[in-house]
C-alpha cells in the first residue's frame, strides 16, 4: 500500500515537474537492468546513454541541476568512468 502511494506521488511529481530543468530520477540501475536502459549487457554504456538523455537541454535550453543515480551504479567499479563523465557535465 505504501509503495503504491509512493509511486503515485512520484508519478504526480514527474507529471508536474518532468519538463523542469531542476531534476531527473533514473528509473532503474544500469548495472542491474542495462537492457531497460537501451544497452543490454553493457551497463556502462546504458548509464552513459541515460546520463546523456537526462542532461539533454529542454526546449528553453536549460538542463537539470540534479541527476539521481541508483546506488549499485555508484558503487560499481565499472561505472566510475561514466560517473566522472556525468559529473563533468555539471562543471
Amino acid at each position: 500500500m505504501i509503495q503504491n502511494r509512493w509511486f503515485a506521488r512520484l508519478k504526480q511529481v514527474s507529471d508536474r515537474y518532468g519538463q523542469s530543468p531542476a531534476f531527473r530520477l533514473l528509473h532503474t540501475s544500469g548495472l542491474l537492468n542495462s537492457g531497460k536502459m537501451g544497452a543490454a549487457g553493457d551497463p556502462p554504456l546504458a548509464l552513459r546513454r541515460v546520463i546523456d538523455k537526462g542532461l539533454r537541454p529542454n526546449d528553453a535550453g536549460h538542463h537539470v541541476t540534479y541527476l539521481e543515480v541508483y546506488e549499485p551504479d555508484v558503487a560499481a567499479d565499472q561505472m566510475q568512468l561514466v560517473l566522472r563523465y556525468g559529473a563533468s557535465l555539471f562543471d
